[in-house]
């Protein structure tokens, strides 16, 4: 799975996460703690199975994102294409052949012949053209991302995929999405990083009113996790400050093998 990257509308976010703690860092270890923030969440996304629906709809919505740049990058786009998850391949090959003699009239091919083995002949603007419209049964508005206390950031274009664009409201996804544990690990991975780039530890709570806690609850949203990203995130936090305390009460270890009668 290709890496998470956080768009400027998403470091804003995390700027503003530092700023409810008042918390100022320079140029250099912030972008530090934008790289392990990006790191901890594609740990995450490394967990769901390689042939998952959720993984091929980021695969595609990544691409329709290339495709409409303003100068898409065709180096990227023939790169992706090789790295493309078995499930996003099935689904462009089912709307190739319907596709693509509509698209280009005069560049007709073979019954039979895949989109893979067209992109090799194909020219850079036929291959941009396609994957516009391959990748996406159509567009929707949705709305911005939530930033906190009801702000939300500009409407935007989301591809819709398989009937499902994101941030409106997508169905419930059934399997290969990651478990419990890896929601839990990647709590824990980014109390590390705020720790490490600020110095201090995050402060408890499990709502988005504290300056970590908003933290977990917009990476829930960025990443869509399946249900609801608030109730999952306010779930992951209260199990992580619930181990925390698990683990400050815990006596120490030659204490407890006292209690119980055992040689150290």
């Amino acid at each position: 799975m290709a890496e998470f990257r956080l768009d400027e509308e998403q470091r804003a976010g995390v700027r503003d996460c530092l700023r409810k703690a008042n918390i100022a860092l320079s140029t250099a270890v912030f972008e530090r703690l934008v790289r392990d923030i990006e790191d901890s969440i594609s740990r995450f996304r490394g967990s769901e199975p390689s042939g998952g629906r959720r993984n091929a709809h980021n695969a595609l919505r990544a691409i329709w994102l290339l495709a409409n740049d303003d100068d898409p990058p065709l180096g990227v786009l023939r790169a992706r294409l090789k790295v493309l998850p078995k499930r996003a391949i099935e689904y462009v090959d089912r709307r190739f052949p319907q596709v693509i003699p509509k698209l280009f009239t005069e560049d007709p091919f073979e019954n039979g012949t895949t989109f893979l083995a067209w992109t090799e002949k194909a020219s850079g603007d036929h291959l941009v053209k396609a994957w516009q419209v391959l990748c996406a049964d159509g567009a929707q508005i949705v709305a911005g991302r939530s930033r906190g206390k009801e702000k939300r950031s500009a409407l935007r274009v989301e591809p819709a995929i398989g009937g499902e664009a994101r941030g409106a409201g997508a169905k419930k996804q059934k399997g290969g999405r990651p478990s419990e544990d890896a929601r839990h690990e990647l709590v824990i991975n980014l109390g590390l990083d705020w720790l490490r780039a600020t110095k201090r530890m995050p402060e408890p709570g499990r709502s988005s009113e504290t300056a970590f806690g908003d933290l977990v609850h917009s990476v829930f949203e960025w990443l869509e996790v399946s249900g609801d990203p608030y109730e999952a995130a306010t779930y992951a936090l209260r199990w992580h400050w619930q181990q925390v305390e698990l683990e400050r009460n815990r006596p120490p270890l030659d204490d407890f093998l006292r209690r119980h009668g055992e040689e150290i």
